[in-house]
Order: structure tokens, then sequence, then C-alpha cells
């Protein structure tokens, strides 16, 4: 995990690159990531301190992703198969660029293969986003 605080202290690592599947956390470049950072800046300071700063973006994309499919629920009284069908209604979805693939569920189909990723890299204690907010993807197949 190339954002925990041990690695970013190691004196032996000098250089990593890291493909991560999550938006990168230091990312204040979208308004998406503008919303994670102050939300997590106000209810969770500890976590961009802490060693679950990255992780913490694969928990809030599922929550946007979530809240998206929420947005479609009309009943008073939403089950979970009311989720299940607003989730349904993702096309190529990015959760406005949170998203390292864009999403498409189908009833009954099986989700394809994350195939795109955020790049970070790790040198002299620092991390960057040498991409930004800009994915790299293997060609499908």
């Amino acid at each position: 995990q190339i954002s925990q605080n041990a690695w970013l202290k190691d004196p032996n690592i000098k250089e990593a690159i890291a493909a991560i599947y999550s938006f990168p956390y230091l990312d204040k470049s979208t308004p998406a990531t503008k919303r994670f950072n102050a939300v997590m800046k106000k209810y969770a300071p500890s976590v961009l301190k802490g060693d679950q700063k990255q992780p913490a973006t694969t928990t809030w994309t599922a929550a946007i992703a979530f809240e998206k499919a929420a947005e479609k629920i009309t009943s008073d009284t939403p089950t979970a198969a009311d989720v299940t069908a607003g989730l349904n209604t993702f096309s190529n979805e990015t959760l406005d660029g949170l998203a390292g693939s864009p999403l498409t569920f189908v009833a009954g189909q099986q989700h394809p293969h994350n195939s795109c990723w955020f790049t970070m890299i790790l040198k002299n204690h620092k991390l960057t986003e040498p991409n930004g907010m800009k994915t790299t993807c293997t060609p499908a197949t």
C-alpha cells in the first residue's frame, strides 16, 4: 500500500510506482475529489493522516455509487431490489470521474473486470499523481 506512512518515511524506498483502482486520495482537481477531501477533512481528518487514506477512496466511491443509485428510487420504503434496480441504470457511469473504469450494470449479468487504473508515484518520500485523474486502461479482449 504505497500511501502508508511507513512507506512514505522508509529511507530504503527510493521510488515506487502503483496502479490504483480508485481515485488518488490526494487529488483536489475536480468537484468530486474536492468533495471527498472536504468531507474527510470535516468528518474523518485522521483518515487522511493515517494509513487508510487511499483505501478510503474505494469506500467513498462505493458510497457515491449507492448515492447515485438511490437517486433513482421512487419508493417511500426502498428495498435492496430498488437499489439494485438503480445500479442497473448505470451505463458507462464514471461517478464524476471517481471510478477507474466506467461502470455498466445489466440485470442478471456479471460485471466486467476493472481494466483501468490511476497511477501514483512515491519518490523522495513524496507521493504524486503524474496523470492526475486520467486513467490508463488495458485494451478490451
